[in-house]
């Protein structure tokens, strides 16, 4: 149900639904060494990929970052060797919480790239840009599936968002479905892991940086590796995971993990 469900927020504001396009992993880099900045949400369908990407606000460099995405996913999708008359589209749609400098009350802004001179528009590349804050506090009331489900993006927390979807039966099944992810150790365990992952690369690759050598990279990232692995293992004992379950994430053994304690 959450699929669909996000999928016709998406649809409500840009036109596309989600709904025949695969999940691809997250794997792009901005190229920047220093932070592993990645992607959100990448799909795909025939020759369109759409980037999904979620910020609590929208700086430049923010927009920096995000048209990164754009503009790497574009030029990647272009058939391998002499092979060039493939069309493909790239659409960066961007949920974003708070306002940004402009005013944006309208909720959503659609960008077009277009030669400044000549005014040509370039098809295969947009961006829209929907800000979320405008439906802050917005209830269902029976005929606003739409404001309602951007609203529920924002709810602090569960009685929030109870309050928010009240008998709607499709908002409540988005609930339901959260309760259930939260009771789930693997899921869990799985998006603690990620978190403490990518903060333990980065002050590791940060680490080698500073140590001023080439090759100070890999002794920080060597460094950081058991040192990542011990803080993922510690922080699922903390939410009282199985050792199995640790082990397999972790790839410590359980004696290993039980010596965290």
């Amino acid at each position: 149900p959450y699929l669909k469900f996000f999928s016709d927020l998406i649809e409500a504001e840009t036109g596309y639904s989600l709904m025949d396009y695969t999940f691809h992993d997250q794997e792009l880099n901005t190229g920047n060494k220093r932070k592993d900045f990645r992607l959100d949400i990448l799909l795909k369908k025939n020759d369109h990929a759409i980037i999904i990407e979620a910020n609590t606000n929208y700086e430049e460099r923010t927009r920096r970052k995000n048209y990164s995405y754009l503009y790497r996913i574009a030029g990647s999708l272009y058939e391998k060797g002499e092979n060039y008359e493939k069309k493909v589209k790239v659409t960066l749609i961007n949920l974003i919480k708070d306002y940004c400098k402009e005013d944006k009350e309208q909720g959503l802004d659609a960008y077009k790239f277009r030669s400044e001179k000549y005014h040509n528009l370039i098809e295969d590349i947009e961006s829209y840009e929907i800000y979320l804050e405008k439906y802050k506090g917005i209830c269902y009331n029976g005929d606003n599936k739409v404001e309602a489900g951007f609203a529920l993006l924002l709810a602090e927390d569960y009685e929030e968002a109870k309050r928010i979807v009240g008998d709607w039966k499709e908002g409540k099944e988005i609930l339901d479905e959260l309760g259930r992810l939260e009771q789930n150790d693997e899921f869990n365990a799985l998006y603690n892991a990620e978190i403490v992952q990518k903060k333990l690369e980065n002050s590791a690759r940060i680490e080698g940086e500073r140590a001023g050598l080439k090759k100070g990279e890999s002794i920080g990232l060597k460094k950081g590796s058991k040192k990542r692995e011990n803080e993922i293992a510690s922080s699922m004992l903390k939410d009282d995971l199985s050792p199995s379950l640790i082990s397999k994430y972790t790839g410590l053994s359980q004696q290993e993990i039980l010596q965290l304690r």
